[in-house]
């Protein structure tokens, strides 16, 4: 204690305040200074202690975790331990369960969100601010390394059909035939429609069908199904503007086999539309953040469109419609792109470095859904937003804290300044370079 000072007793400790040099003004129940400390709601305690958690392996390939970190993930699936997804300065992303082998290694990757859906990880490489120039989202399921999230047309095969091996019921006349992929995921891609992709058969109403030379895929791919059209009326040549459904028991379970025979069915029984699998993106271009959404994976900040979002179909965040799946976020407001996003009440709040919109699931497509402005001042930076903590440490969304270059604030429905957090710390929030604001993390 200073000499000619008195003792005081604080009832209630408020925190820290540092608002110039006038060290004598510091209101009642605020701290000068402090390090170290934790805070409860009946006092004060000197932080507890940490130990090691990881180490980089001492041996090893050269691809091995180097021990730095870039950015760092929790990773939890059902039923298992824990584990920790870390990007070191050499681009490669590592599960902590292996430190060893990268699970994901890209180029100039400097940095990359991370959010986990379904009991699986979904990845966007990044270069600080936007998402990579030409890269992808990928998943990881918690084994192996990391794949292309979505699925990819099959592509640069001759399809052949004809007739079946035993009696059939197909409905006298003209059909069209394709085949699409079905990941390990469960994610569908789009058939494929080019030149010898797909067949138009003729059949006379008393036999099955057989289809030949059907592709196999990548690695990840699960499942081959065959969809068809009903019978051809006007039929103008063009296989992309049929209505196209998926055969009932007409699925290969497996990536080897290239025929199916047998294919058997009336036009009454095509009932599962395929038609909108047409507009699926074969892949999700990277963004700045990834963003959970009601059962949604929604991807902002690309580098090239970084005014929008594209959000996935509900329950399936690799299924991505280029039609009717994106919203765009007011590209001439010289608010930036999108860099950041977080569901409250229902509500997808979506931030762009100094604006912050509001936009919510209508029932629609999420081309349909409406955009407010909620603030044309205040926004975020890809990791400058956190939900709170409950005393049982699970999060709640009923509010959470914005670090803007402008204050860290409390958001419950809208800014302003008495929810402002910065301001008994303004000096020492001012030292921070606004032109490195994009790697504040809260």
């Amino acid at each position: 204690m200073l000499r000619g000072h008195q003792t005081r007793t604080f009832r209630e400790m408020s925190g820290r305040y540092n608002r110039g040099p006038d060290k004598e003004n510091i209101p009642p129940n605020y701290f000068i200074d402090e390090l170290n400390l934790m805070f409860s709601d009946d006092g004060v305690y000197t932080r507890d202690g940490s130990v090691e958690y990881l180490a980089a392996p001492p041996t090893g390939p050269v691809t091995k975790w180097n021990g730095t970190v870039k950015r760092l993930h929790e990773f939890k699936r059902i039923n298992e331990a824990t584990r920790l997804l870390i990007l070191d300065n050499s681009y490669n992303l590592f599960d902590s369960t292996n430190l060893t082998a990268p699970i994901l290694t890209i180029a100039n990757m400097v940095d990359c969100s991370i959010v986990v859906l379904f009991n699986r990880a979904y990845i966007s490489p990044t270069d600080g601010k936007r998402g990579l120039t030409s890269e992808k989202v990928y998943v990881y399921d918690g084994t192996g390394a990391a794949r292309p999230a979505a699925c990819p047309s099959p592509s640069g095969f001759t399809l052949t059909g004809s007739n079946g091996t035993i009696v059939g019921h197909i409905d006298k006349g003209d059909h069209l035939f394709a085949v699409l992929y079905e990941t390990i995921s469960g994610a569908y891609g789009k058939m494929a429609l080019e030149t010898n992709e797909f067949v138009r058969f003729t059949s006379d109403g008393t036999k099955s069908f057989k289809l030949t030379g059907i592709p196999t895929g990548p690695s990840y791919i699960a499942k081959r199904h065959i969809v068809a059209t009903r019978l051809l009326k006007d039929y103008n040549g063009d296989p992309k503007l049929q209505d196209w459904y998926f055969i009932p028991n007409a699925t290969i379970n497996n990536n080897v086999d290239t025929s199916l025979d047998n294919i058997n069915f009336y036009d009454g029984d095509l009932a599962d539309d395929a038609g909108y699998l047409l507009y699926n993106l074969s892949e999700i271009p990277a963004g700045a953040k990834l963003i959970e959404y009601s059962g949604r994976l929604v991807v902002g900040g690309e580098a090239v469109a970084d005014t929008q979002c594209r959000v996935s179909t509900r329950g399936e965040p690799e299924s991505i419609s280029d039609l009717d799946g994106t919203i765009i976020f007011d590209p001439g407001d010289m608010g930036g792109g999108v860099k950041n996003g977080i569901e409250q009440r229902g509500m997808l709040y979506v931030m762009k470095g100094q604006r912050t919109y509001v936009t919510s699931d209508n029932g629609s497509a999420p081309n349909s859904w409406t955009v407010n402005l909620v603030d044309g001042n205040i926004g975020a930076e890809p990791f400058s937003i956190s939900v709170f903590l409950d005393s049982k440490v699970a999060a709640t969304r009923d509010q959470f804290v914005v670090a803007d270059r402008s204050g860290f604030f409390i958001f419950n429905g809208s800014y302003g300044s008495n929810k402002e957090l910065s301001y008994n710390v303004a000096d020492d929030w001012q030292r921070i370079n606004s032109a490195y604001f994009h790697n504040v993390q809260v």
